[in-house]
């Protein structure tokens, strides 16, 4: 009895030993198993990132009028430009803008135009020949910027320069002038006329006319006072 008793309680204490390790293996599996479902909890989140600022594009002129240059009224201005981390969606372009204040600017997605400029001021001379060249002159400034896919509007970049011109000319075929003395004329009189345009673009006609009606004398003054 003595000898049964004791292997019985050999027993007992083996199958205790091997619960402890079930229950110890158990439990090392529910623990694996909670940092797995923890872990793919996380990954299914948000990643947090760095906000990048977006950058100004930029924008250069190619070719242009040099500075304080000289050039003929017609004048071809190219450019071109580029946006580090992003892309330009147009360019805009004005001409002679104010010195305070925002101007009218003309969007474009080209790299250059063709822009022809006034140059309203002659010499002073009223009544040059006919056929004589009168050059005739303005100040202007062209301005130029981009703008990327997120509107950021690039540092505009400006040229200024003159243009030039030959004044157009115009000549009175009707009645017939005469430079000894008036023509006598009726009360209802037409007036004809005729115009050259030298360096015109499309032709050497003048776009328009303008006339202003005076008395003789003003015009003789003019004509002593030239001679």
């Amino acid at each position: 009895m003595t000898g049964g008793a004791t292997f019985q309680g050999t027993a007992r204490r083996e199958n205790r030993i091997m619960n402890r390790h079930h229950r110890s293996a158990a439990q090392a599996s529910g623990i694996a198993a909670v940092l797995l479902a923890l872990l793919a909890f996380a990954g299914c989140g948000k990643t947090e990132g760095v906000l990048i600022e977006n950058e100004r594009p930029f924008v250069e002129l190619s070719a242009a009028p040099s500075p304080s240059d000289s050039v003929e009224y017609a004048v071809r201005l190219n450019w071109f430009g580029g946006d580090n981390d992003g892309v330009i969606v147009r360019y805009e372009y004005a001409n002679d803008p104010p010195a305070d204040g925002d101007t009218t600017w003309t969007a474009t997605t080209s790299s250059e135009v063709t822009l022809l400029y006034p140059s309203k001021d002659p010499r002073d001379n009223p009544l040059p020949p006919f056929g004589s060249i009168v050059p005739s002159s303005d100040y202007h400034t062209f301005v130029i910027r981009a703008i990327d896919n997120e509107g950021a509007v690039s540092e505009p970049v400006s040229r200024s320069f003159t243009s030039w011109t030959v004044a157009p000319s115009t000549r009175i075929t009707r009645p017939v002038p005469n430079n000894q003395q008036p023509v006598s004329t009726t009360p209802s009189i037409t007036i004809e006329w005729q115009g050259n345009d030298p360096d015109g673009v499309l032709s050497q006609r003048p776009v328009k006319y303008k006339f202003k009606i005076v008395p003789g004398d003003v015009i003789d003054r003019r004509i002593r006072a030239r001679s």
